[in-house]
């Protein structure tokens, strides 16, 4: 893996694991964070992982995943799909189909 924003690699990502009291579906989930920049990267589990969804930037399968409840950025608690391995900047919000393309 690497941070999309940066471009750090190991040993710059670190593993992570979400804590028991997370509100948002995590509790207990692996994840890298990039430690330069702060950033999250991506989960290191196949949790949302949507072979038969749209392919990212890196042309990898995305994963589906549900926005934190105070996201700005995007519909808090909304559906997306972002690149599985947190290669790429990819965000696609899931549109009424189900589909992100």
């Amino acid at each position: 893996p690497r941070c999309s924003s940066c471009d750090a690699t190991y040993p710059y990502l670190r593993r992570f694991v979400t804590r028991r009291s997370n509100r948002n579906g995590n509790a207990g989930r692996p994840y890298l964070k990039c430690m330069p920049c702060e950033k999250f990267i991506t989960f290191l589990d196949d949790r949302g992982i949507n072979f038969d969804g749209p392919h990212c930037l890196c042309d990898f399968p995305c994963r589906l995943q549900v926005s934190g409840r105070y996201v700005v950025t995007t519909t808090p608690r909304g559906l997306h799909y972002v690149c599985a391995f947190g290669r790429c900047k990819y965000h696609e919000p899931v549109k009424r189909d189900g589909k992100g393309n």
